[in-house]
């Protein structure tokens, strides 16, 4: 993932809804990306990242 999106996502996630979590953590952890985006996915400013996330947990219920 691109650094710019994984920036804006910590942008959002501390700014905007007070989320506690660490631009490292968001950058070295998918699970964290993932943890982040169940919160504020709907946000459109953060949705170009999270779409890649709801699609990985859709393979994921198919199999």
């Amino acid at each position: 993932m691109p650094y710019c999106e994984i920036k804006n996502l910590y942008k959002v996630a501390r700014k905007s809804y007070g989320i506690r979590t660490s631009f490292r953590k968001l950058r070295n952890y998918f699970s964290e990306q993932e943890h982040v985006c169940r919160a504020i996915g709907h946000d459109p400013h953060v949705h170009s990242v999270c779409v890649k996330h709801r699609e990985y947990r859709n393979r994921l219920r198919i199999r």
